[in-house]
Order: C-alpha cells, then sequence, then structure tokens
C-alpha cells in the first residue's frame, strides 16, 4: 500500500507543479486539465493522510499576525518562478517566417527583460487561430485577415510590407506591362520583345537565386503559376539589379526598396500603375505582401510591447532588410 499511494502522491504532485510553473504546450503536446490535475493531487494528499495518520498541526497565534496554511512546496516554486519572470507566447506563421527569418524575433527576445519568449511556429492560419482563442498573447502573419476573421473580433497591426517588381534597363524603351503580359514573361510564354510589341529581341528574365523569394515573387505577382525554368539566376536582388542595367534586353524580378533604386534600371509600371510604396498602401499597385500582427480585439500592453520594438531602431533595422516599413 506504501508504494501504491506514494506513486499517486509523485504522479498528482508532478501534475500541479508543471500546472503551477505555467507550463505551455503546442502541437502535439497533450494539455493539462487543470481540475483533473488538482483533484488528483487532493486525492492523492487524502490516501496519504489516511495512511500516515499524523497528529493534527498545533494552532497558534502571534501578536499581530495571523499564520495561513502553507503552500506545497513546488506549489510555492513555481509561483514565485512566474511573478519574477512570465511567458510571452508568440505564434509566428511560416509565410511570416519566409519574410523575416529569426532575425526578428531573436532580437525581440533579447529586448525582453522581464518576459521568456515562446514561440509557436506554424502555418499562417493555424496562427490566427491561435490568436482567436487566445492560445497566444499575439501572432504574426504574411497577408491579410479574412472578413470572417475581422467579424470575430481579431485585429490586424501592419508592420511592414514587401513589394514586388520588375526592373529593366534605364534607356529600354518599356514603361508598362500589362498584368497579362507580365505573366506571359514571367512563364515563358513569351520569349521574344516582338511578341509584346517592342523590337528589343529575346527577353532575358533574370531572378533571384534564394527559392523562397522567388516563389513568394510568383505567388504575388502572378498568382498560380511559377518563374519559368529558362530565368537566369543572379545570388540576390542587388545581383539582379546589376545584371540587368548592362544586359540589353532583359527584366529582372526583383523587390522594391524604399531607397532611391539604381538610376541605370527603371521600375516598369504596371496597367500604368508605378510600383511605388505609396501606390501599395493606396490600394492601387497590388504587387506586395503585408507582414501583420493579429491581436483578439485591439493590441493589449503586451502586444504594444512588439510594436514598441518594431518601430525601435533596432527592430526597423532587421525589418528593413526584407520590408519596406511605414
Amino acid at each position: 500500500m506504501g508504494n501504491n499511494w506514494t506513486s499517486k502522491v509523485a504522479v498528482g504532485a508532478g501534475a500541479f507543479v508543471a500546472l503551477s510553473t505555467g507550463l505551455v504546450t503546442f502541437g502535439g503536446s497533450a494539455e493539462i486539465d487543470p481540475n483533473a490535475a488538482y483533484a488528483e493531487v487532493l486525492a492523492a494528499r487524502s490516501e496519504a493522510a489516511d495512511y500516515n495518520r499524523p497528529a493534527a498541526p498545533a494552532v497558534g497565534e502571534l501578536a499581530g499576525f495571523h499564520a495561513a496554511p502553507a503552500a506545497p512546496l513546488g506549489e510555492v516554486a513555481g509561483r514565485t518562478a512566474l511573478e519574477q519572470r512570465q511567458m510571452l507566447n508568440l505564434a509566428v506563421g511560416r509565410n511570416a517566417v519566409s519574410h523575416l527569418g529569426d532575425a526578428l524575433t531573436d532580437t525581440f527576445r533579447r529586448s525582453l527583460t522581464d518576459l521568456d519568449l515562446a514561440l509557436c511556429p506554424c502555418s499562417d492560419r493555424d496562427a490566427v487561430e491561435l490568436a482567436m482563442v487566445s492560445k497566444v498573447d499575439f501572432a504574426l502573419i504574411g497577408g491579410t485577415l479574412s472578413d470572417r476573421d475581422r467579424r470575430a473580433g481579431l485585429r490586424q497591426t501592419r508592420i511592414g510590407f514587401e513589394l514586388f517588381g520588375l526592373a529593366v534597363p534605364a534607356d529600354s524603351p518599356v514603361r508598362s506591362l500589362t498584368s497579362q503580359q507580365v505573366r506571359q514573361v514571367l512563364t515563358g510564354q513569351a520569349r521574344n520583345w516582338n511578341e509584346l510589341g517592342y523590337d528589343l529581341g529575346p527577353i532575358r528574365l533574370f531572378a533571384p537565386r534564394d527559392q523562397a523569394l522567388r516563389e513568394r515573387f510568383a505567388r504575388t505577382m502572378i498568382k498560380g503559376d511559377a518563374i519559368h525554368d529558362g530565368a537566369e539566376l543572379a545570388a540576390d536582388d542587388d545581383a539582379v539589379v546589376a545584371t540587368v542595367r548592362s544586359v540589353a534586353g532583359s527584366i529582372g524580378a526583383v523587390r522594391v526598396r524604399e531607397d532611391a533604386p539604381d538610376q541605370r534600371v527603371r521600375l516598369l509600371q504596371i496597367d500604368w500603375i508605378p510600383a511605388t510604396a505609396d501606390s501599395f498602401m493606396n490600394q492601387a499597385y497590388p504587387y506586395g505582401i503585408p507582414v501583420q500582427m493579429i491581436t483578439a480585439g485591439n493590441p493589449d500592453a503586451r502586444a504594444q510591447r512588439f510594436l514598441d520594438f518594431a518601430a525601435s531602431d533596432d527592430g526597423r533595422e532587421v525589418l528593413s532588410r526584407n520590408l519596406i516599413v511605414r
């Protein structure tokens, strides 16, 4: 019998300590039922008391002091740890990760002096759902909330956006392409400029080597299609621009930057709409992806901590590596 109730005490106390220390699990780990765990602890204590039948504790009172029942040691330790350093839970969608990498969350973690940061990597949809049911303090996604999400009380706060465009040599006679012509060029349906009405010879398409970046570009510019295999790959955005400015008849898939572009290249208009941050923010130029902070209702104090960080010099430096921050 001693072994039986001893093991129950150990199991019950272990569950209670885990609950007291604020253990949070995501994904496949089972969640702790607080009521069941606490009931098991009480049952185990009762059985232990019946077995040992210890003497009743003495009850006394000191002048000016009323003694309170002592809390279990594990509960005290867990509560003290929580009081000293609480957890901030953040869901990060895969699209947000592709825009930001780990640099933003790593820098944000280092900025926290009184909180520990727990990250839940998941799909963007799961990140939204976790925010909706308040399983996390807030979420980061690449994209926008649906009308259904907004009706459910979720709010999105844009922290930046990735903007895409097409670059040509500065002396190119091409000023604008239609969205259909853009699709033809990027998918390889049009391989010569004369198919688009220009006497410039073969179309040489350059794109960044990073596959994730090319996929985001294609998903934004030609939704449902991929950049054709004949595209010539360059190391990064800067390498694409450097190549385009020196190769006649070339066109490059690039990210639009906030700073002034290289004067030897020019960004094409699409449907005569300029590829600028202002055009995107005015919802005229559609070829960008916003990165949003998602909260259940308006951002609370914890979410505001992240917004303040994003607006700081450290936060803006990390964000501006890939995004336009406005």
